[in-house]
Order: structure tokens, then C-alpha cells, then sequence
């Protein structure tokens, strides 16, 4: 039998409950039983619990875990247990928390990022799977000493949306940014380029300026993002419009950005930083352009043919298709399934 366990993470309205939703939600397509856990509990009474709940697994059955949780090392060290058991575990990576700490300020940071990473390693090592992002992320977690053949490459995050609910066609702004647009983590968002036109859609925007080429839409919901609308999805963060800075910017040489995926599940074509892990996967599926600055985005639009733009849009279209249905994460679980069978 497969099973997976399922935290409550609750809503939100930056899609940042969703990709774990969707993921459930796929599982349960391809008949992983749900066990579902109450984590609010203390810390005792959910060993207790957790114990409780997995009884029943017996060898050559498979488990999995979505990672971060809370409780992590609770459940990381009963997965341990039923590794020994014969018991299959695989973990989905979404974040790695210590690669947000690129560059500690203090001590009090690389005492974080320290202690972070310590807390990533002994818990990835406590599954027999491990599913990552991409591939630069794959070979950051091999220095972990885990295997390569261990480790399953997503490729990218899908982004389940109805099928009713169309292709966006319409072109309110040049560029759209949509997330988290607090100043903490898009600080470039209050210094975006006078020329082309940008359209903002998440939480957190506090500038009160009336900049004519920025628009603010207010925030929208992740299960229903039809009114994000525009020709590029720009997918940067940081401090500087000049490259992808700070922490959050530079956590993106390693990570999928689920915005990514909401853009090409909407048949948007995407704008990333040339750095970024997922650059190499938008050029070679021809649904975007890798750029090195934002100073460039008014050069690259005008010089763009119609020819060229619909040739992104049409691919873009049709990734959405396999987004949409969740193709890329079934086919990780169909790998992962089928190294279990072959070991």
C-alpha cells in the first residue's frame, strides 16, 4: 500500500499552502491512502499519535512526506524507524530553510544557517527517497552524502488549476509580479524601471507612490488566479533590479518558484533571472527568456516580433496542459515507485 501524511496547512493568499494541496491532491489520484495527523498537538501526545497511525505499515509499503513540517524530527525519526521496518519513505523537498541564509549579516545568522542545516541533513537522510527540485538542487543535496540515484528530480512544480478555466489572453500590463510583495522580500518591486508596463498582484505592498507604469491589482486567490493578466511573468526577488540579490535572491540559484508554474499553468510566458535554476529549463521549453537585469525587459519587448512572442505563448500553452494535471509531479512518483520495485 502507498500512503502519504497530511499536515492541515491551512489558506493562504499568496499560494503558499497550495503546492503542498496540490501535491495531496495528485496523491490521492494515483491511490496513496491519506493519514492524516493533528500537529497542533504536543510534542508527546503527537509521537504517541504518529506512532498510532503508522502501525499498520508493514515492509514494502511506501510513505511520504512533504518537508518543511512541523514536528519535522518527530516524524523524521519514526521514518527511521520503519525504514528498518522494510517500510519505504520518500520526502518531497519544497524548501531547504538554510539556503535562505546564503549570506549571514551576524553571528546570530550563520548560527541559524548552521543549526538549519544540520536540521535539513539529519532529516533528508531519514528517507529512502528524496525528490528535489531540479537538478542544481539534486547535486547540493549529494553533498549531504546522499546518493544520486536516491534523489529524484521534479523538474518543476505543477500548478493544478480547472480545466474550465481558460488561457489568459488578454495583456493588461507588459510585465505582471505576483506573490509576497512586502519590502523584506521584493524590495525590487519599489524600484522597477520607468519604462514598460508592470501589473502587481499579491500581499504585503505598502508604497503609496503613483507611479504611471505600475499598477496594483490587491491580492487574488491561488485556486482561482484568472485575473492575473499580462504578456511576461517576471520571476525575480530581491533587493536590486540589477540582478537577483540579498537572500531571497539569491535562493533562487537553487529553487523552483511556484510563481513560475502559476504564470505557465495560466499560458503566460515567463521572464527569470539568467542565474536562476529553472533559467535552463524556460529556454530549452522555449516558454520564456533568461535575463540578467530588469534595464533590459524595454529592450527585449520592443525588439520582440509577434512571430517570436506567439511562438513562447503557444509554448507556454502548452506546458499549462501538463501543469494543470499535475503530469510532472506523477511522473517523480512514477520514478520513485519504480526504484523502490527495482531495489
Amino acid at each position: 500500500m502507498n500512503y502519504f501524511l497530511s499536515e492541515n496547512v491551512g489558506n493562504s493568499r499568496d499560494a503558499g499552502t497550495k503546492p503542498k494541496k496540490d501535491i495531496e491532491q495528485i496523491l490521492e489520484s494515483l491511490n496513496f491512502v491519506k493519514i492524516g495527523i493533528d500537529f497542533s498537538i504536543s510534542k508527546k501526545n503527537f509521537s504517541v499519535k504518529l506512532k498510532k497511525s503508522l502501525k499498520a505499515l508493514k515492509a514494502g509499503d511506501v510513505l511520504l512526506v512533504q518537508y518543511p513540517l512541523k514536528k519535522a524530527y518527530i516524524v523524521s525519526k519514526e521514518c527511521r524507524r520503519l525504514k528498518k521496518k522494510g517500510v519505504n519513505t520518500i520526502v518531497v523537498v519544497h524548501d531547504l530553510n538554510h539556503l535562505r541564509l546564503l549570506k549571514p549579516r551576524n553571528l546570530n545568522d550563520w548560527v541559524n544557517k548552521y543549526q538549519w542545516k544540520m536540521r535539513d541533513l539529519v532529516i533528508l537522510k531519514s528517507f529512502s527517497l528524496v525528490v528535489a527540485h531540479n537538478k542544481i538542487m539534486k547535486s547540493y543535496i549529494e553533498k549531504f552524502k546522499i546518493s544520486s540515484e536516491k534523489i529524484i528530480e521534479l523538474g518543476i512544480f505543477d500548478y493544478l488549476l480547472p480545466t474550465e478555466l481558460g488561457i489568459q489572453e488578454f495583456s493588461k500590463d507588459d510585465v505582471i509580479i505576483a506573490g509576497n510583495l512586502s519590502e523584506e522580500k521584493a524590495a525590487f518591486v519599489y524600484k522597477l524601471p520607468t519604462e514598460s508596463s508592470y501589473g502587481l498582484y499579491g500581499i504585503n505592498y505598502t508604497t503609496k507612490d503613483k507611479r504611471d507604469n505600475v499598477h496594483y491589482y490587491g491580492s487574488f486567490d491561488a485556486n482561482n488566479p484568472s485575473c492575473l493578466g499580462g504578456k511576461f511573468g517576471l520571476v525575480w526577488d530581491g533587493d536590486s533590479v540589477h540582478t537577483c540579490s540579498g537572500n531571497f535572491g539569491e535562493y533562487l540559484r537553487y529553487n523552483n518558484p511556484y510563481k513560475l508554474s502559476m504564470y505557465l499553468a495560466l499560458g503566460i510566458p515567463v521572464l527569470v533571472w539568467k542565474e536562476s535554476a529553472l533559467s535552463e529549463f524556460v529556454e530549452e521549453q522555449g516558454v520564456g527568456i533568461a535575463i540578467s537585469d530588469l534595464d533590459s525587459i524595454p529592450n527585449i519587448l520592443e525588439n520582440m516580433s509577434e512571430d517570436d512572442y506567439q511562438k513562447f505563448k503557444h509554448n507556454a500553452t502548452e506546458i499549462s496542459i501538463k501543469l494543470r494535471k499535475g503530469d510532472f509531479f506523477k511522473n517523480a512518483i512514477k520514478k520513485s515507485l519504480t526504484l523502490i520495485t527495482n531495489s
